[in-house]
């Protein structure tokens, strides 16, 4: 019977050990598995709207080139995060793109280990005209792109809320 109460506590031990180690994963897991939590691309006559949604709050600080080009490079500024989501900050990962729309944008990539401090790079088939704009919530941003831009941002459904 002696060896049943110490098999049982020693079961009881290593559960709690088992429990107590795998806690942090099961937080990690519901505070976001990357930076980016969701990528929206809308159209209207030939004019794009790539809203970004990230699980961070972020401020967008500049871009580059100003008004055109094949590639966007935007540089962030992300909150400081707990130590368990650091390495999803620094992290560098190809954002997958919405299919249902066809558009000029080819890829987006998150590179938060950029030696600037965290860059989003968009590629574009063609060279575009493109705004940059924050987010009134601090967690998104939104990228206006086509030919010609002023037509786009004029555009009265474009960016509406």
């Amino acid at each position: 019977m002696a060896h049943s109460k110490s098999s049982s506590a020693t079961a009881c031990h290593l559960l709690a050990a088992v429990a107590i180690s795998l806690s942090p994963v099961a937080a990690a897991q519901q505070s976001g598995s990357q930076v980016i939590d969701q990528v929206s691309i809308e159209e209207e006559a030939s004019c794009y709207q790539l809203d970004l949604k990230f699980n961070v709050l972020v401020s967008y600080l500049r871009h580059f080139p100003l008004t055109q080009g094949k590639d966007l490079y935007i540089r962030l500024q992300l909150a400081p995060a707990p130590e368990r989501d650091a390495r999803l900050i620094r992290e560098r990962r190809a954002i997958a793109l919405p299919q249902e729309i066809t558009t000029p944008l080819v890829t987006l990539v998150y590179k938060g280990d950029a030696d600037e401090g965290p860059t989003l790079v968009l590629h574009y088939s063609e060279a575009q005209q493109f705004s940059v704009q924050q987010g009134k919530d601090f967690r998104s941003l939104s990228i206006q792109f086509g030919l010609p831009i002023d037509h786009c941002i004029a555009s009265p459904t474009m960016g509406a809320e």
